[in-house]
């Protein structure tokens, strides 16, 4: 009884715009897969990472939010295969689990994308690095 009272709830919240209804993300379109050779469709995993990683990871896969996804950062991946890192998400962290959400082949389609060098790697030296730099002139740090 309990269970289908919190069912219920849960409709209702769902059905008036309720604060569940703001956690519930939006169905995804299925992303449109590309002719293979052999006449299957591969997914499109440029058009996959735009759609579900370009957020976090930034749309160059050069970091955002989230790490930057280019072989030189995944050479150093800990804690399992890429697929598995993306299929199960990473606890403790922001990565979500996108099992539910893409097939094998997307995955695996992504794991390939990702494995593959960048066609240009920005410079990113000393003098980037100290450019990028920004000092607030009002900071004092906290008193021990």
């Amino acid at each position: 009884m309990i269970r289908h009272l919190a069912s219920a709830s849960f409709a209702a919240l769902l059905a008036f715009g309720g604060p569940a209804a703001a956690q519930i993300p939006a169905a995804k379109t299925p992303v449109a897969a590309t002719p293979a050779a052999g006449g299957s469709a591969a997914p499109d995993a440029p058009a996959l990472y735009a759609e579900n990683c370009a957020a976090c990871h930034g749309a160059g896969r050069l970091g955002g939010t989230g790490p930057a996804l280019i072989p030189e950062t995944l050479k150093r991946l800990r804690g399992g295969s890429l697929a598995r890192v993306i299929a199960e998400g990473r606890p403790a962290t922001q990565m979500p689990a996108f099992r539910g959400t893409l097939s094998e082949a997307e995955i695996a389609a992504l794991v390939d994308y990702l494995r593959t060098p960048l066609a240009e790697v920005p410079e990113w030296g000393a003098a980037e690095i100290a450019a990028s730099r920004r000092f607030d002139p009002d900071y004092r740090p906290p008193s021990a």
